[in-house]
């Protein structure tokens, strides 16, 4: 018999690399999107989602004045321990590797901007530590997806010695468009788009919503987070 005429597909998945010993599933299971599990369950439920440490908190993609050097995306240390960043990835729609040795304490942020010189202007009162950049690419105002991504070393024998090379892996995803679902301010009317809780899935519209950095009358009656802006006001006090 011919495969090609007697068989179908029932499911199929796409997935990046992981980590090593990590696993990849559906969690809930029979949702949607593949992510990495806490746990290697072989013939058992799966594990809960993993919780990164460093998440993609913030979005910054149309700013007011349509300046893409003003656009931004913002890493949030979740943990409770400090974690080197240096090496990592931003990557998707812009690309920008942290240069070595920065470590982001618990409770920090890095702001990684399309233009850390004009953003550093426009915004003295962020330390400068906290911003990094310039990247490549641009943002879409019409949305896109966003990964970051860490690296393990993998020493693998050559011809006179070894090769040290790095394995990048995603350590959380990001997902974003502009109106419906995503965003109403966020997309041109002066807002970033922001985290509710940094917990949840980055690919899902529910995760997000306007920060709340407009005037009075543009606030809806669900009070978003503390984002950039906000805090920096609450670090001055």
């Amino acid at each position: 018999w011919s495969s090609d005429v007697c068989s179908s597909d029932l499911d199929a998945a796409q997935f990046r690399a992981a980590k090593t010993g990590q696993s990849m599933g559906r969690f809930p299971d029979g949702a949607r999107e593949f992510s990495r599990l806490s746990a290697v369950t072989p013939g058992r439920r799966n594990a809960a989602r993993e919780l990164p440490a460093v998440v993609l908190n913030e979005i910054y993609f149309s700013p007011i004045l349509g300046d893409a050097g003003g656009e931004f995306v913002e890493l949030w240390n979740t943990s409770t321990q400090p974690v080197d960043v240096g090496g990592w990835k931003l990557a998707g729609g812009v690309r920008f590797q942290i240069p070595p040795g920065k470590i982001l304490a618990p409770d920090d942020y890095l702001v990684i901007a399309g233009n850390a010189a004009a953003l550093a202007a426009a915004r003295p009162e962020i330390p400068p530590g906290r911003i990094a950049g310039a990247w490549d690419g641009k943002l879409s105002g019409k949305g896109e997806a966003l990964r970051l991504e860490a690296f393990e070393l993998e020493v693998t024998p050559s011809k006179g010695g070894f090769i040290t090379n790095r394995n990048y892996y995603a350590v959380d995803e990001a997902r974003y468009a502009a109106g419906g679902r995503y965003s109403r301010w966020s997309d041109g009317g002066g807002s970033s788009l922001e985290k509710i809780d940094p917990r949840t899935d980055g690919r899902i519209a529910a995760s997000w919503a306007d920060s709340d950095n407009r005037s009075e009358e543009h606030t809806s009656g669900l009070q978003p987070p503390c984002n950039l802006v906000c805090r920096l006001l609450l670090e001055k006090k």
